[in-house]
């Protein structure tokens, strides 16, 4: 009995190993995100600017895009564009200016 209890300790010992090394990123949940590009959208419309927000993910996909009434035609693939950028640069978009 002891025998097998060693050998299955012994033979899915480096699974367990293996699985503590496995890389782990955060990540920006939907439900926050949608929070987060609608408390941007409010916050831009309470000051009178009509905008679009757009939230992408560490790999630059696209996870929310809100784009406020009466805003332009051009501002959603702007806000996209924006986002994407600060996401391939590892920077926040308030600093793409500086940046560039």
């Amino acid at each position: 009995m002891i025998h097998k209890l060693v050998f299955t300790a012994t033979l899915f010992m480096p699974l367990a190993a293996v699985a503590q090394e496995l890389p782990s990123a955060p990540y920006l949940p939907l439900e926050l995100a949608a929070k987060a590009a609608d408390a941007a959208l409010k916050a831009c419309a309470a000051q009178g600017h009509n905008v679009s927000v757009s939230i992408v993910a560490r790999d630059g996909s696209t996870k929310v895009l809100l784009k406020a009434d009466n805003s332009g035609p051009h501002t959603g693939t702007s806000a996209q564009g924006k986002a994407f950028s600060s996401a391939a640069l590892g920077r926040d978009t308030a600093g793409l200016a500086e940046f560039i």
